[in-house]
């Protein structure tokens, strides 16, 4: 799970945004270009750090060419959705993993257990009488399309081209980041409930998270932060 400060993924996101957001202010540009370099290098432990070493070098190249304002934008603006396709990259190799350790378990139900302006948590668990054992988060979410706090699911994947393009029509507008499918199918080949959440990075947890006090707790366990401390120990 990463930081509780902003992670330097959603850090570089942010300052890719605000290249193309100013480009009247060509100075401030180059400015957010220099630090970009900078930033890129703390990306190596993702392997992505080329990868935007290279837009970036491109959109400073860009830049000197003296264009400014509008124009710029308009040039800029390809390199700032490729960059931001290669920050996404990281969760939806996130999930993917997660996928592949969720068909080893028997987690099928999950629960939305925090909600703030910047962040939400979706925990799964076998049985959500006791514990779970599971923590999905999504950082800076733009829209959730979800039934309630409880659904199921069978996949976490990311959503397809079609699916965000549907999306965007049903929910009135167009949300930034990256769009994840929770896809639940009954037994059959019937239709599929699906279940949507908009964000700009993912991650999760394996941590047993209990309802109620005990001892002994293990590595990777946890009494959940509502269970009164004073509370019986079982």
């Amino acid at each position: 799970m990463r930081n509780e400060e902003e992670s330097i993924l959603i850090q570089i996101e942010h300052i890719f945004g605000s290249i193309v957001g100013n480009t009247h202010n060509v100075p401030h540009v180059m400015e957010w270009v220099k630090e970009l370099k900078e930033k890129c290098i703390l990306t190596k432990v993702y392997d992505i750090s080329d990868e935007l070493f290279n837009i970036v070098k491109t959109m400073e190249d860009i830049v000197l060419k003296g264009k400014q304002g509008e124009e710029l934008r308009r040039l800029l603006y390809p390199y700032y959705n490729e960059a931001c396709n290669v920050l996404y990259s990281i969760s939806n190799k996130r999930l993917l993993k997660l996928q592949e350790e969720l068909e080893k378990t028997n987690i099928e139900d999950f629960n939305i257990i925090y909600k703030d302006e910047d962040k939400l948590i979706v925990a799964g668990s076998f049985d959500f009488a006791y514990y779970h054992e599971l923590e999905i988060t999504f950082f800076e979410v733009d829209f959730i399309q979800c039934p309630g706090r409880y659904f199921s699911v069978k996949k976490i994947r990311f959503a397809t081209e079609e699916e965000v393009k549907q999306l965007a029509t049903t929910s009135y507008g167009n949300h930034g980041g990256f769009t994840v499918c929770f896809e639940y199918q009954f037994m059959g080949e019937g239709e599929k409930d699906k279940f949507f959440i908009c964000a700009h990075e993912a991650d999760y947890k394996w941590e047993t998270v209990f309802y109620y006090n005990r001892e002994n707790l293990q590595p990777d366990e946890r009494i959940a932060d509502w269970v009164p401390k004073d509370s019986p120990k079982r």
